[in-house]
């Protein structure tokens, strides 16, 4: 399919930052002219009134939370994160409406890309990694997705919180994490062989550093081409 924008400004590096008005023919999903363009499927009047730009990229992002948005007064984020995982955990279907509806808020703003480091509490499973990669394939979103989970107990994370908080609370803060390292690499092995490359995307390579460099930073011997600690994650004929 062809889409034609007749008339409209684009955005560039001139002192005005764009240019135009003028015509842009889109074939399939490249650029094909600027300029002068001959017909096209669709045709997209823009009256000289409208401007052109490429893709925004959300870069920082957590689907669980799209629910949450005015559903709290404004509070600290300390204070904002006990809501965020707080309640039972979602459905699939819960986890796939509230992906869903984020994905088409930010394309109807000009984003289409994003950035989603998604909690998914108390712990993520393939039906809810699968609901979460599925919405965002369905509304056509291009999405890099990371599982923000600990796998430390809460008294870990921050420095003098067990020395100062009171001895009722000391027993919660030293509980393990809802799943350990073993259990959330199932996950990520979940989510790179399921979906890396599922819609189009090759960069399997790419995550797998990422999650190198966590495995590396809990003291852990990894390599990005198979991993030396456990069999999970491998990309014997990874296309990069």
């Amino acid at each position: 399919m062809s889409l034609l924008f007749r008339d409209v400004r684009v955005l560039d590096d001139s002192a005005d930052g764009m240019s135009g008005p003028t015509d842009v023919l889109v074939a399939g999903n490249r650029i094909q002219a600027i300029g002068a363009a001959g017909a096209a499927d669709r045709v997209v009047e823009c009256a000289g009134r409208k401007l052109l730009i490429p893709g925004l990229v959300n870069a920082h992002f957590h689907s669980p939370a799209n629910h949450l948005k005015g559903s709290v007064r404004s509070l600290p984020l300390e204070l904002f994160m006990l809501h965020e995982s707080a309640g039972p955990a979602p459905t699939p279907r819960e986890a796939y409406v509230r992906t869903a509806l984020a994905a088409v808020e930010m394309l109807q703003r000009g984003t289409t890309s994003v950035q989603d480091d998604a909690f998914l509490m108390p712990r993520p499973t393939p039906e809810i990694i699968d609901a979460v990669l599925a919405a965002y394939r369905d509304c056509g979103m291009r999405a890099t997705v990371a599982l923000d989970q600990p796998e430390l107990p809460e008294g870990d994370k921050l420095p003098f919180l067990r020395e100062l908080a009171p001895p009722a609370l000391r027993a919660e803060l030293d509980a393990p994490a809802p799943a350990d390292a073993p259990t959330l690499l199932e996950a990520y092995d979940h989510l790179i062989g399921t979906w890396h490359g599922a819609a189009g995307n090759t960069n399997a390579q790419q995550m797998a550093n990422i999650v190198v460099a966590n495995l590396q930073t809990l003291g852990l011997a990894a390599t990005a081409q198979g991993y030396e600690t456990s069999t999970v994650f491998s990309w014997p004929n990874d296309p990069t």
